[in-house]
Formats: structure tokens, C-alpha cells, sequence
């Protein structure tokens, strides 16, 4: 062999061996890029789904026993429901809260305890009904601590106006059910609470369901003539028109009166 033919054959193992290392690189960026792929969708799953974050923890009156709410996952930006899990011990129920696409806080769930073994979790949304959840010791039974029950929630506020000077305020208030009754709310009446705001409201008149059917109206408008008079306009939704008004009360908060 030849001193040039020597000379060919080592570029062509340099060569050779550069082709090679390229090709490592390009694996090795490949490579990375690809576990940087699946890291991001996986931290992305998990934020979504999995992640686990403790809303209200509560104890009974001897604290003994320990209630936790937990929202499983975070739907902030996704407009979906969230996910909720209420545990004691290793049991626990799945529900969910529709609060248009927000994470949940402490205002969304409250925890009434009966006795140091019975309790009330009511779970709240901005898109919901409150659902109502009974917590009963099992004492060791294969059952259950949990059940969702239908329970009287009361009277509600779900639309509130202030006079001009803000120094007056009514509160329209319906009786509300928890999520699942069977109860129907057209007939119970509705409640317009007045007094001075920022105060406890206690005085309230009716709009009884012989005053006006519940169907014939979507939500009332309030106009303060003045800061002991109000008008009340039930109003219409129109579909291809302007909204309507279909009933007229007067509420006199100084004489206690509503006139039809």
C-alpha cells in the first residue's frame, strides 16, 4: 500500500467517524427534546388532573375527627368543572363544582358539624346550585361515611340593588333547594328583603306565585324613585327583541307596602 492510498483511506475513516459523531448529536438533541416533550405534558397532566390541593380541612368540636375537601386538578383557564374529593380517613366521595373555570377556595365549601360524628358539607359554585354532602361516622361498617342529600338550604339572595345614595339596599331572595331535589321553587314566593345597607337584613314582603307566574318573567329591574321607593319591573327576555317588562310592583320601604 501506497503512501496515497494510505492518505485515502484515513480521510475516509475521519470521515467516517465525523459522520458518525454528527449523528450522535443529533440523537443526543433528539433526544432531549423529546424528554423535554414528554416532562412538559407530563407536569401538564399532572397540573390538570391529578394535582391535589386541599380547600377547607375541618374538625369535629372534639377533634377527633378530620373532614378534608380537596380539588383534584386545576381547571382555571378551561372553563370545565372541578374536581372535588371529600375524604375521612381512606374513604371519600367524587363530586364536582361548576365555578366558570376558576380554581376553588374556602368560600366554595363549608362544613357544619352536627356532633362530634355527624356533619353538613354544602359545596357552592358561581354556575351551580349548592350541593349538600352528609358526613356520618361508619364506625367500621363497609359503607359509606358520605351521601349527597336534598336538604332545604332556605332563603338565598340572587340579585340586590342600592338606592341612589346607597344608604338603602333590597335583596331579592328565593327559597333554594340543594342540587338534586325534587322540590319545585315555582311555587314558593319570592322575597324582597329593604333596609339599611350594610346592616342585617330582617323586614321583607312577598311576591307570591298568584302575583305572577314564573315563567312570564326572567329577572326584575329595580328603579329607585327615591331612597324609600322603588319600582320593581319583572322582565322579559326577548329573542329577537329588546328585553320587556310584564309586571309593575311599588315597594314603600318606609310603610313595609308592595302595590301590584
Amino acid at each position: 500500500m501506497n503512501k496515497e492510498e494510505t492518505t485515502r483511506n484515513q480521510n475516509k475513516l475521519k470521515k467516517s467517524f465525523l459522520g458518525l459523531g454528527c449523528l450522535g448529536w443529533i440523537m443526543v438533541c433528539v433526544g432531549a427534546i423529546l424528554t423535554l416533550i414528554v416532562c412538559s405534558v407530563g407536569i401538564f397532566l399532572y397540573l390538570i388532573w391529578f394535582k391535589e390541593t386541599v380547600i377547607v380541612k375541618s374538625y369535629s368540636p372534639d377533634h377527633l375527627q378530620t373532614i378534608e375537601v380537596i380539588e383534584r386538578g386545576e381547571n382555571a383557564g378551561f372553563f370545565g368543572p372541578s374536581t372535588v374529593r371529600i375524604k375521612y380517613g381512606k374513604e371519600y366521595l367524587e363530586t364536582s363544582i361548576h365555578n366558570d373555570g376558576m380554581n376553588l377556595n374556602d368560600t366554595n365549601v363549608s362544613v357544619e358539624w352536627l356532633n362530634n360524628e355527624q356533619a353538613f358539607i354544602t359545596l357552592d359554585g358561581d354556575e351551580q346550585i349548592p350541593e349538600v354532602i352528609e358526613f356520618k361516622r361508619n364506625y367500621g361498617k363497609d359503607t359509606n361515611p358520605f351521601k349527597v342529600i336534598q336538604k332545604n338550604l332556605g332563603y338565598i339572595t340572587f340579585e340586590k340593588s342600592y338606592s341612589q345614595g346607597h344608604e338603602n339596599v333590597i335583596e331579592y331572595r328565593t327559597m333554594t333547594f340543594s342540587l338534586g331535589s325534587s322540590h319545585q321553587y315555582k311555587t314558593s314566593p319570592i322575597r324582597v328583603y329593604y333596609g339599611k345597607a350594610k346592616t342585617e337584613l330582617t323586614k321583607f314582603v312577598e311576591i307570591k306565585a298568584g302575583s305572577i307566574d314564573r315563567q312570564e318573567y326572567d329577572y326584575f329591574q329595580s328603579g329607585w324613585v327615591d331612597d324609600t321607593e322603588v319600582h320593581i319591573t319583572a322582565m322579559k327576555k326577548g329573542k329577537d327583541v329588546a328585553d320587556y317588562p310584564v309586571h309593575l310592583f311599588i315597594l314603600h320601604l318606609d310603610e313595609g307596602v308592595l302595590e301590584e
